[in-house]
């Protein structure tokens, strides 16, 4: 599930509207009071929502943004042929599923719990870790990049124009995760933005900003009850509350420190 302006959205591209009408007509979109509802996307929505989201599902793109103008808003621009461009997607998908193949045969989760891994050094035991949760990562870089695969070639996963001179399709709305990005992020408080995209945006727009209090600045418990909002939608085991609590406290500490560094240095 996602925002409801998602479900608005597909609303739309199944009746042959706004981005996906056959005339290519698109309307002009304007940015609205509220601005960005969030970091992510998904495809799917539940009736609920801003008084907002009701008059711009049209205008809003799959990441949760305000869409900026694309491009001479007086020339009609059709969906280009969306077939090149899923094929992309899905060939970027069979290289994370090839290199998870390949890692897992020396970097296998399974093999923490091995005798031979507690027989390691520190340094030894770090790098292990480090393989091994790139390997794991790889198998969900692939499942995200089919689906964003099969998005894309019904024609939904098409977002509009960039601004770009040429102007270029952008097919952003299925994007569920950016690898490269994730392995190589400055920042834990980064993450949301680029895993699990759409449930980042839902727990954002549904949860984080609803629990916010409108006259003050959102706090760690903020973050930490959203945490467990998460980790119930994962389901009961112990570990996964355990693992989301902890990961809103390093959240939470990687952005003071990212301020507070800025204070000292600058």
């Amino acid at each position: 599930m996602g925002p409801v302006f998602n479900f608005k959205q597909y609303q739309a591209y199944a009746a042959g509207q706004g981005l996906w009408s056959p005339s290519g007509t698109v309307t002009p979109t304007k940015k609205t009071q509220n601005g960005s509802a969030g970091s992510g996307g998904l495809t799917n929505g539940i009736g609920i929502g801003n008084s907002w989201e009701e008059g711009q599902h049209l205008l809003l793109n799959g990441r949760g943004e305000v869409d900026k103008v694309r491009g001479n808003p007086q020339v009609p621009r059709r969906m280009p042929e969306p077939l090149p461009y899923a094929a992309q997607a899905l060939g970027t998908a069979m290289i994370f599923v090839a290199l998870h193949l390949f890692l897992k045969q020396y970097f296998s989760p399974d093999l923490l719990l091995h005798p031979g891994f507690f027989s390691m050094g520190f340094a030894g035991k770090w790098g292990y870790l480090v393989m091994a949760g790139i390997c794991y990562r790889c198998s969900f870089f692939f499942i995200w990049g089919v689906a964003e695969a099969a998005v894309i070639l019904s024609g939904f996963g098409f977002s509009g124009w960039s601004n770009a001179v040429p102007s270029r399709p952008d097919w952003s709305r299925a994007e569920n995760v950016s690898p490269i990005k994730c392995e190589v992020t400055s920042s834990l408080a980064q993450m949301p933005a680029y895993w699990n995209i759409g449930v980042g945006v839902w727990l954002r727009t549904y949860v984080y900003d609803r629990i916010t209090p409108r006259s003050g600045k959102p706090t760690m418990w903020t973050l930490i009850l959203t945490q467990v909002v998460c980790a119930f939608w994962h389901g009961l085991h112990p570990g996964h509350y355990l693992f989301f609590v902890n990961a809103a406290i390093g959240q939470h500490t990687s952005k003071r420190a990212c301020v507070g560094g800025r204070q000292l240095f600058y």
